[in-house]
């Protein structure tokens, strides 16, 4: 993952695990060192392929660093470490308050012996950091943190929390050496004692107006979106691509771009065919082809060797279980985005689903809720004892901060600021290894309008979705995608997981006596998915299709509408196997091919 990565200790000696650094090199890219003192070491992970997006400026005091896309909504243009340097001088966090994009900054004041590190309001680039034995240390990646210590010590919670659900919550990691850099947070570390104190400068609280006309609320829905999407889509940025699926969300970058008259200059979609009628990369080649925008189909082929499923998964963080990497789905060919500088993608910022009327309900329809028992059988009994007091904490981790108190609103927080930033942004982070994403739907501009939606008309997207007919009629005419190109990646691995995984058993791996072996043995002997076809919908389903894709949006926000209250998230028997394989091969990997200690 591209980044700073960096250490900041007062004994002015380079801890010995900076070494993984340069290991890490040969295989992910360019790094280099970019400023260096007798406290502080700043170097830059940079992508293999594409325009350099870090940058540093130099002051009479120290160094300011930027990483990613970063853009003043005021000046409405894109800042530089210089620019950026001049207006923190300035405004001090009024700054942030305005800047748009995907970030992480460092500001370096060598007099004071301060060093801040912070991020974008929602944390779309991921920054881990370590603090303890004498030294700070942070990178986008955790295997780039310089350490005293070589081995990693996984955290009970959060191993609990990733037994559950396939991802990591608020600031937490599978490890108790790493943290997780949190939306809109400013790390303040002074030198002398290595103190870390945290502070946000920015939240998402909901304060919906219901004086407003439904009419009104899309227009500034609409003219929010299309405003983000103009700021990060100027000419100076040079050539643009979309991820385009069969989904509303891509669809309305899409929409905007077109209205805007700065088409994409390239169409990728990805999955395992793009010839399943009425699939999402069927419909993504479809609308290329009807508009007459450039296309390319990016095959994700599920039978790829065992090699580079272990690849991805000692080279990055299971930061979700389902994300490309835990699939060995993350080498790409360069040449796919080689015509492009960056690429549009189309994530959610809108609730999950139906309201929801309790607390159990407002966790539940994002995680599952309480913590089921299957869970609590393959860990220790000591923990298993403590379990649900650990998994309150993680995701107390999020919801600590949440300032609103309706339990749907509760739900949309959780989803946007634990799902969003760990589970959605987990997905596509082998994306940001090879092309710069741009997100305008998790823009600023766009959280100020919705946030001021109704629940009403937040329910299942439809006023966005409204919004989209309204301003685009000629993309949401086509409708969303009604069948899946997507592959059974679980059936395809299981023969290699369930080796593996008992291998590790076998070999006494069991996250330092967390685990209890012979129940995660039971669990992944029985890990046998069944690879299921491809279903398309016949003409009846095709007909209802139709009618639901133009009038659903009308239907969800009226009385009359069955909310399915009751259905709530669960673990099942597959994620619990494939989750202790991923924790497995993370800690213990290299002691099962006989490299060291992971």
């Amino acid at each position: 993952m591209p980044g700073f990565f960096g250490w900041l200790n007062p004994d002015g000696t380079v801890p010995s695990p900076a070494g993984v650094a340069s290991r890490e090199t040969k295989t992910r890219g360019d790094a280099n060192l970019v400023y260096g003192d007798d406290l502080l070491q700043l170097g830059l992970h940079e992508r293999p392929h594409g325009p350099t997006v870090g940058d540093v400026c130099r002051t009479d005091d120290g160094v300011v660093g930027l990483y990613g896309h970063c853009f003043d909504r005021r000046a409405g243009a894109r800042l530089d470490a210089t620019a950026f340097a001049e207006a923190w001088r300035r405004d001090g966090d009024e700054l942030l308050d305005r800047l748009e994009g995907a970030f992480h900054f460092l500001v370096w004041q060598r007099e004071s012996r301060r060093l801040q590190v912070g991020n974008d309001r929602i944390g779309i680039l991921p920054l881990y950091w370590h603090a303890g034995d004498g030294i700070f240390s942070f990178g986008p990646r955790m295997r780039l943190l310089a350490r005293r210590g070589a081995s990693w010590n996984p955290a009970p919670g959060a191993v609990l929390n990733f037994l559950s659900v396939g991802h990591f919550l608020g600031p937490s990691t599978q490890t108790s050496e790493a943290s997780f850099l949190t939306p809109a947070t400013i790390l303040d570390v002074g030198a002398d004692t290595l103190e870390v104190a945290q502070r946000r400068y920015w939240n998402l609280v909901y304060n919906p107006d219901h004086g407003t006309s439904t009419a009104e609320h899309r227009r500034r829905l609409g003219e929010a979106i299309q405003e983000s999407v103009a700021l990060m889509t100027g000419p100076e940025c040079g050539k643009r691509g979309i991820f385009l699926s069969g989904g509303w969300d891509s669809r309305s970058i899409l929409g905007a771009t077109l209205d805007l008259e700065r088409p994409p200059h390239l169409v990728i979609t990805n999955g395992v065919s793009d010839e399943i009628l009425l699939a999402d990369t069927w419909l993504a080649k479809k609308m290329a082809g009807d508009l007459g925008l450039p296309y390319r189909f990016c095959r994700r082929d599920p039978e790829v060797g065992r090699e580079l499923c272990l690849d991805g998964v000692h080279s990055g963080e299971i930061t979700t279980a389902n994300n490309p990497e835990s699939f060995g789905q993350h080498r790409l060919d360069p040449e796919v985005f080689a015509e492009i500088d960056y690429i549009l993608k189309g994530d959610v910022t809108w609730g999950s689903g139906d309201r929801a009327p309790t607390h159990d309900l407002s966790i539940g329809k994002i995680v599952p809720y309480p913590l089921m028992d299957k869970v609590k059988t393959v860990v220790d009994p000591e923990v298993a004892g403590r379990a649900d007091d650990l998994y309150e904490q993680e995701i107390d981790g999020v919801m600590r901060h949440c300032e609103n108190t309706d339990w749907t609103e509760r739900r949309d927080y959780l989803w946007q600021m634990g799902g969003i930033n760990r589970y959605i942004l987990g997905l596509g982070i082998s994306d940001e290894e090879h092309v710069q994403v741009r997100r305008p739907l998790l823009a600023g501009r766009v959280f100020d309008a919705y946030t001021r939606v109704p629940e009403n008309l937040r329910v299942l997207k439809n006023l966005f979705i409204e919004s989209i007919k309204d301003r685009y009629p000629r993309v949401f005419a086509y409708g969303r995608n009604h069948a899946s190109n997507i592959a059974n990646y679980y059936a395809f691995m299981a023969p290699f997981v369930r080796e593996r995984t008992l291998a590790h058993l076998d070999a006494g791996h069991d996250l330092g006596g967390l685990l209890v072996r012979e129940r995660c043995r039971q669990v992944v002997e029985a890990f046998r998915p069944v690879d299921s076809p491809i279903w398309i919908p016949g003409w009846k389903q095709r007909l209802y299709d139709r009618m639901h894709d133009r009038y659903s949006h009308l239907w969800h926000r009226t009385r009359f509408y069955d909310e399915k209250h009751v259905k709530k998230f669960e673990t099942s028997d597959t994620m619990l196997a494939f989750h202790i394989y991923l924790l497995l091969e993370w800690f213990h990997g290299a002691e099962l091919d006989g490299t060291g200690s992971a």
